[in-house]
């Protein structure tokens, strides 16, 4: 079996910022998974019953978190992922403009299905 020819560093992962960025992504993948096993009524299935009401605002409040770690993160990446070149700046203004779009879809979503 051939050797690697590069070992990895220990703590490779916190050697770079788009490692950290990366695992951050990733990380935030897990809240949202979390919050879909309470959304989905798994632990009620299983025979867990909590009647606490902030068991239900702390499992909220972390899928909330999740989805915007994991939706700026996105955001963030899609300006380098164009087939053009862009400096930094125009890579700024278009991360501001997806998350402007973002806040406005989200809010015509919000008010729309507002009871």
């Amino acid at each position: 079996m051939k050797e690697l020819e590069q070992k990895l560093e220990p703590k490779w992962w916190k050697r770079t910022e788009g490692a950290q960025a990366y695992h951050l992504r990733e990380f935030s993948g897990i809240l949202i998974a979390v919050w879909c096993i309470y959304f989905l009524n798994i632990p009620e299935t299983i025979g867990l019953t909590i009647s606490n009401p902030w068991y239900g605002y702390l499992m909220n409040g972390i899928g909330l978190v999740g989805a915007i770690l994991h939706t700026s993160s996105w955001l963030k990446i899609m300006p380098k992922l164009t087939p053009f070149n862009l400096n930094q700046q125009q890579q700024n203004l278009l991360f501001g403009g997806l998350i402007l779009v973002w806040i406005a879809v989200s809010a015509a979503i919000f008010l729309i299905l507002w009871p």
